[in-house]
């Protein structure tokens, strides 16, 4: 069993009632016929929650162990695996949990490449997270803003500084 990371929202309780993930190796292909290209097969809603836990559960251990760009790739996944889900109340819980997960990991990702555009996705995303349904509680809300000052923080201590600028 996996610890919760810190930093991470916790896996939405959904997630685990859905169970193992499919095995990918039926993933969306688009096939050749007489010169033809096939659409790309239907995918269950069952589907799309599996292969969104899955990535979920993948980003959730590449950040647990310090690999914080593949976890931006495996959240990033997950998100894209809850667009296909049609129920909108999952699809709203799964994504404003990834809002805060991705958020949070653009603020780690920094530490590895200080690329200020981390901490401006970080931001946004938070900021989606606030807005987003079901609504944070005051303790997540708390949490989410705290990130965000911390955000601001990093952004104007690595501000470039205008050329012949004085430095005090």
């Amino acid at each position: 069993m996996l610890v919760s990371c810190l930093g991470c929202k916790s896996t939405p309780p959904l997630f685990t009632e859905i169970g193992d993930a499919v095995d990918r190796g039926a993933q969306k292909v688009v096939g050749v016929f007489d010169g033809r290209s096939l659409p790309p097969p239907q995918e269950s809603e069952e589907e799309a929650v599996s292969r969104a836990r899955e990535a979920y559960e993948a980003g959730k251990l590449a950040y647990q162990t310090a690999r914080y760009l593949d976890a931006l790739d495996h959240f990033l996944e997950s998100f894209s695996a809850a667009e296909e889900i049609e129920d909108a109340e999952l699809k709203a819980q799964i994504q404003s949990s990834l809002y805060y997960n991705l958020g949070s990991t653009h603020l780690r990702a920094f530490e590895l490449d200080d690329d200020r555009t981390h901490l401006v996705q970080a931001k946004a995303l938070l900021q989606n997270y606030l807005g987003s349904t079901p609504e944070p509680t005051e303790e997540e809300r708390e949490q989410a803003l705290a990130l965000m000052d911390t955000a601001d923080q990093k952004l104007a201590e690595t501000a470039p500084r205008a050329e012949g600028a004085v430095v005090e």
